[in-house]
């Protein structure tokens, strides 16, 4: 039995779940996903799409499947915003069933997906970042400033090499 869906949040009724189990498969809209909005490195810009099958295994629901969001996230290195989707593709967690018969699994894929994001973002694998100096994006234009000096290895300078 497959079910799309679009509703405020995936709750499930277990009382209504087929004894085998059932596929759901949809998208949770962003305000039902209740992310941090003031978290400047990842903002979403769009729901959590879901491919899930859930069974009840004793007085445990069994969720399996997978879920992706897609974000914009700040670079790291140069502070420039860049797409990116954030996808785990093996979700597995169960939850133990209450007296009510209806599970809000809202919370829980949403902390899936955020296990999923990486602690330093950065745009590309090669980006130059911004000059300490003067903040120029160095992926865009080189800047005029000079080097640093770099003075840590100086006392070494006096030694013979012989």
């Amino acid at each position: 039995m497959k079910k799309d869906e679009t509703i405020e949040g995936l709750i499930i009724d277990v009382a209504r779940l087929d004894r085998d189990g059932e596929y759901f498969d949809g998208e949770i809209p962003i305000e039902a996903l209740d992310h941090d909005m003031d978290d400047f490195l990842f903002k979403p810009t769009s729901g959590l799409r879901y491919h899930l099958f859930v069974q009840l295994l004793g007085d445990e629901l069994l969720v399996q499947g997978s879920i992706e969001e897609d974000f914009s996230c700040m670079c790291v290195r140069c502070t420039e915003y860049f797409p990116w989707t954030a996808e785990d593709l093996e979700v597995a967690f169960s939850l133990e069933v209450q007296e009510n018969s209806f599970m809000d699994l809202t919370n829980e894929l949403r902390e899936c997906i955020i296990l999923c994001f990486p602690s330093n973002p950065i745009c590309q694998e090669d980006c130059k970042g911004l000059c300490p100096q003067c903040g120029t994006d160095l992926n865009k234009a080189p800047c005029s400033c000079k080097p640093a000096d770099d003075d840590r290895w100086g006392g070494l300078d006096g030694f013979r090499t012989e």
